[in-house]
This record gives structure tokens, sequence and C-alpha cells, in this order.
């Protein structure tokens, strides 16, 4: 997609050299990735403590015997702890 951007030249000439782009799109490009993957880290850390997580591997494990799946371990020959 085509933009005409009002950019400060000093801040372009940064980031161009400051994330080795080829170019001065590939810079805006990187950069707007990374503002997206800052944001969703963001997201992440906010969220610790109020997700609750509940342990449903033995009953995955039962499901996945009942259906003839073979967990990982038991494909590549390691021995689960406590067996």
């Amino acid at each position: 997609m085509r933009t005409t951007l009002d950019l400060d030249q000093a801040l372009m000439l940064r980031l161009v050299k400051e994330s080795k782009a080829a170019s001065k799109t590939e810079a805006i490009h990187l950069a707007a990735q990374e503002y997206l993957n800052m944001l969703a880290r963001e997201s992440l850390i906010e969220s610790f403590g109020k997700v609750t997580i509940e342990p449903v591997y033995k009953e995955s494990r039962k499901l996945d015997a009942r259906h003839g799946v073979k967990i990982a371990s038991q494909l590549h020959g390691i021995k689960a702890r406590g067996r």
C-alpha cells in the first residue's frame, strides 16, 4: 500500500541505521511490527496472575490413551517421572 508520510528526517535516518534495514520502507515495516509485538507483550504481562490454568494433563492422557494417541514421551522412549 502506497502512503505519503511527513516524518522527521533525523528520526528516519536513525531508524534506518539502527534497524540495519535496506530501505526506509523496510525500516518502517520493522518498526511497526516491533511496536505491535511490544503491545502484545504488554498485554500478556498485564494478564499475569489474572488467568487460571487448570492442570488437565491427566484427563488429556486418559483421552489420548482411549483414542490410541501416543504422547511424545512414549514415542521417544522417555520415562515419565513417578512411573
